[in-house]
């Protein structure tokens, strides 16, 4: 899991790219997106809603935190693909003041 440091004034952009993923499971499609905070408290971090750059990779504008104490979330990425394959993937976010 990548682990990234995080302001918690911060408004910032965060990628998951899924292209590998999906060119090896035979060139298949994102056709959900889904990027949340796991735990507790759900509402530590604004999530914007994700978009689609470029074919298989998802971006999602993350902050500012609800308040300035030092704590750490994980988000995760869901997606799911035209060939019906479902998939998750979790990054680790420290948020700190600088």
């Amino acid at each position: 899991m990548s682990t990234y440091v995080h302001d918690s004034d911060a408004v910032l952009p965060y990628e998951w790219d899924w292209s590998e993923w999906l060119a090896n499971e035979g060139a298949d499609t994102l056709t959900m997106v889904g990027v949340t905070v796991v735990g507790s408290p759900a509402d530590i971090l604004t999530i914007g809603a994700p978009t689609q750059p470029e074919p298989g990779v998802v971006r999602a504008m993350i902050g500012p935190a609800v308040d300035d104490e030092c704590r750490d979330a994980q988000i995760t990425c869901h997606i799911e693909t035209a060939g019906g394959r479902k998939d998750d993937r979790t990054i680790a976010i420290k948020i700190r003041n600088r």
